[in-house]
């Protein structure tokens, strides 16, 4: 008789647990009916207030009322599930609710979200992207550099030297444009060095250190110019430097 009171509970657990399946799967197609209407209807509300990351605070919301919401159904559907085997398959059906619920993640996912993909199964390639990013840096900074003192250069030479009739020549500007198109193409074939080294690269072109060095490299190049006019001028004759000033300068006829 006892034995047979075991089996026909067991029975009962056995058909409550179908029962239960059958409602948990009712339930996962009405909560996620109800998960969309409860988003727009939080998103509509956080949009309205003026809430920054609306969509992002909503779906959190969102979630929170379908997770209390799918406790509430469980608690009701399986309360009165007699001994250790109502609370089995209360704790199923919840599992299982749970996983459907939750977002899968798909194969390659995390490749497409990933700002970089490696095969190599260690933290090298991270070693890599680091290395090529300083190199990257550090030539970006310097062509800037290069174009900033050519910049400053050819203002005082259009402006301050134009006074004197100090003019770049044909070859000068030609020569002026091979060898910065000479640069570009040096930086464009920089390689990443095979350590790293301890000290950080400067990130900004307006850091301290680069206007120092700008300054200092412009000073140079000025004090060589204004040294060479002065010496030009010293060495040349008024008609000479005329001639070589003026374009439209016509010599002299000769003494008969």
């Amino acid at each position: 008789e006892r034995t047979k009171r075991q089996l026909q509970a067991k029975m009962r657990a056995i058909q409550k647990a179908k029962e239960n399946a059958e409602a948990a799967k009712k339930d996962r197609a009405e909560l996620q009916q109800l998960q969309k209407v409860w988003y727009e209807e939080e998103l509509q509300k956080l949009e309205a207030a003026g809430a920054q990351w609306a969509s992002v605070k909503a779906m959190k919301n969102a979630v929170s009322r379908i997770m209390k919401e799918q406790k509430a159904r469980i608690a009701k559907r399986n309360g009165g599930a007699p001994g250790p085997l109502g609370a089995s398959a209360a704790g199923l059906a919840n599992l299982d609710m749970d996983m459907d619920l939750m977002p899968q993640l798909k194969l390659g996912d995390a490749s497409i979200a990933a700002p970089f993909t490696s095969k190599l199964p260690s933290v090298m390639s991270c070693v890599d992207i680091i290395r090529q990013g300083r190199c990257t840096l550090v030539s970006t900074i310097q062509m800037q550099q290069i174009l900033a003192l050519n910049c400053l250069i050819s203002a005082y030479s259009l402006s301050a030297m134009y006074l004197d009739g100090v003019r770049s020549g044909e070859a000068q500007m030609i020569a002026s444009g091979v060898l910065l198109t000479v640069a570009s193409l040096a930086f464009s074939y920089a390689r990443p060095v095979k350590e790293l080294s301890h000290v950080r690269p400067v990130t900004s072109i307006f850091h301290p250190s680069i206007f120092i060095s700008i300054i200092g490299q412009l000073l140079i190049h000025l004090t060589c110019m204004v040294y060479t006019i002065n010496l030009a001028k010293e060495s040349s004759t008024a008609e000479e430097l005329e001639e070589a000033m003026d374009p439209y300068y016509v010599p002299p006829p000769p003494p008969p």
